[in-house]
């Protein structure tokens, strides 16, 4: 965690982030194969389905790796508000009605950031994407607009969450 005059900045996981990369790598033949092989039987609707599925993932895992690798901070707390760049929305202490730590699915142990605003739709408009954008605005309802999972994230999750709730206390 970085720590400047009026800001606490909380830096992606490096190792996550190359996890990443290698995973890519990994699965890049094996998708290309599934791709040639949807066009040439030309089931395009299960295909399609399929491919934008993978297609977010990896969207997703080469995203936070470029936001990593240019040195950009994944959770930026300030006085007035939380800023979660994995998706690219600030949100300010005082809309925030709750937050809490839950664990993830999977076999390993992770832990999501999960956080309520009153107007999600405020803070949801400043998705740049508008696929994502749209995508939280759809599911908002069965699942966390809000939310970051701390696997990402450099250090411990108990301790960004108590950084993270600590610094919302203070300036709600």
């Amino acid at each position: 965690m970085n720590n400047s005059n009026s800001a606490k900045e909380i830096k992606f996981s490096k190792v996550q982030a190359l996890v990443s990369i290698a995973l890519l790598l990994v699965l890049y033949e094996p998708v290309m194969r599934m791709v040639r092989q949807g066009i040439q039987f030309h089931e395009l609707w299960p295909f399609m389905v399929s491919f934008i599925v993978i297609a977010y993932v990896f969207w997703t895992a080469v995203r936070i790796s470029i936001l990593m690798i240019e040195g950009v901070p994944a959770i930026i707390l300030t006085n007035e508000t939380i800023t979660i760049t994995q998706k690219g929305y600030t949100l300010e202490w005082k809309d925030i009605v709750e937050m809490s730590l839950v664990t993830g699915g999977g076999k390993g142990r992770s832990y999501d950031l999960v956080i309520e605003v009153k107007e999600p739709w405020k803070y949801i408009g400043q998705i740049k994407n508008p696929l994502v954008r749209n995508y939280c605005w759809f599911t908002k309802d069965f699942f966390k607009p809000f939310c970051i999972n701390l696997s990402i994230i450099e250090g411990d999750s108990h301790e960004i969450y108590d950084v993270v709730e600590t610094c919302y206390h203070q300036h709600k």
